[in-house]
């Protein structure tokens, strides 16, 4: 692979971050023109943001409780937006099985999961997917009474290619952990890669304890520094 460790640890932080609620308050808004890094990928923050601020207003106003058991998987195609640079997921479609009752899609919760998923895709970073040749993908997050966990399985071109990747991602991981301090390397300690057939699958899981722990102390310092931000106005 050619991409730098910490331009996918930036996709692998960003993704679990939103896309199980977490509010990324360090994660600034930027001007609707989407900004491109050295290896030409392509990514407007600013649907991450817009996110984050409405999930702190739902989240303390206990509108959606992420303490219910959930499922929700979306799959999709990785292409051009609409301004021909960043790569979004295109054509979404949620791929829970029929019946499972966690996965309601009038759920104030599962809805509001998918949109943190969609977000995530908007902003362009699984343009680092791209790069790695990807063009299909299935994000995935539930939580049971058990366990939280977030995946994204993506396909390659054969096998081996899979097989390759998952193990260069393992690397990563195992190297990015010895750097990574506080929030982050608890995160990336939680996170594996394994090959499945013709697809990678990369995945976060975490006792569902802990996670909410974890996620308690982010949200408050999600709406602590939004208080200090409304203030300053």
């Amino acid at each position: 692979m050619n991409i730098q460790f910490d331009k996918i640890k930036l996709f692998l932080l960003v993704s679990c971050f939103v896309a199980s609620g977490l509010l990324a308050s360090d994660i600034p808004a930027q001007n609707p023109e989407s900004v491109s890094d050295e290896f030409s990928v392509f990514v407007n923050k600013r649907p991450v943001r817009v996110f984050s601020d409405r999930a702190i207003h739902e989240i303390d106003s206990k509108q959606v409780d992420l303490r219910s058991n959930f499922k929700v998987a979306i799959s999709g195609d990785l292409g051009h937006g609409p301004d021909g640079k960043i790569k979004i997921l295109k054509n979404p479609k949620s791929v829970t099985a029929e019946g499972d009752p966690n996965c309601n899609e009038s759920s104030v919760t599962v809805k509001f999961v998918q949109d943190a998923i969609l977000a995530v895709g908007d902003a362009g970073y699984l343009g680092y997917l791209y790069v790695m040749k990807v063009r299909n993908v299935i994000i995935s997050v539930e939580q049971t009474s058990e366990l939280f966990r977030a995946g994204v399985k993506a396909d390659q071109e054969k096998a081996n290619t899979a097989k390759i990747t998952a193990s260069a991602l393992n690397t990563f991981l195992t190297i990015a952990k010895q750097s990574a301090k506080d929030d982050e390397k608890l995160i990336l300690s939680k996170m594996s890669s394994s090959a499945d057939g013709k697809d990678f699958v990369l995945q976060f899981e975490m006792p569902r304890a802990e996670f909410h722990k974890f996620l308690d102390a982010k949200i408050a310092e999600s709406i602590k520094t939004n208080a200090v931000g409304q203030a300053i106005k």
